[in-house]
């Protein structure tokens, strides 16, 4: 039936319309390019998940992460088992082609520099936020020390003078 025939090759039409809208083509190759950035060789690529070392498989979970794409993606010492191909990669994905909004923990000070705009610092029960990336973070946090410590000279030597006032007029 040429009827049936027209609406099935409309509905394929559709269907791959909306595949392709939604990056279903482009996935293979966005796999392809995340496991090679993240250090994986194509051999790997049908190697059982049980088969892969710790480290191994802590790239594969990042890379799913990665490719899930959420809203919020918090990643907790990213670059550990990363070689240095791989944090560049890394780096460069997250800074250049991820969309979303990324809370990380790490003390990896180069991601810091280039991926982040903004740092959370928890010192001591306080928190303070510092805009800028982990170099601007530095010059900041130095600033508000040098800040705090001008501070507390100036207490310490109130505090002195007014001792000395009152030893002074307490003797006589």
């Amino acid at each position: 039936d040429g009827d049936g025939l027209d609406k099935l090759l409309k509905q394929q039409v559709r269907l791959e319309s909306e595949i392709e809208a939604a990056g279903g083509y482009a996935i293979d190759h966005r796999i392809d390019a995340m496991l090679h950035g993240l250090g994986f060789v194509d051999e790997q690529f049908s190697q059982k998940v049980g088969s892969l070392s710790g480290g191994q498989k802590g790239r594969l979970g990042l890379a799913k992460l990665l490719l899930e794409a959420p809203d919020l993606l918090l990643l907790d010492e990213p670059t550990n088992h990363l070689d240095i191909h791989g944090r560049q990669w890394l780096e460069n994905f997250l800074a250049d082609e991820y969309t979303g909004a990324v809370l990380v923990v790490s003390h990896d000070r180069w991601l810091l520099d280039r991926v982040v705009s903004r740092i959370v610092e928890v010192e001591r029960g306080v928190i303070r936020e510092y805009p800028g990336n982990y170099h601007k973070y530095i010059e900041l946090r130095n600033e508000r020390q040098l800040t705090q410590a001008r501070v507390y000279d100036k207490q310490r030597d109130k505090i002195r003078q007014e001792e000395a006032f009152i030893r002074k007029f307490k003797a006589g």
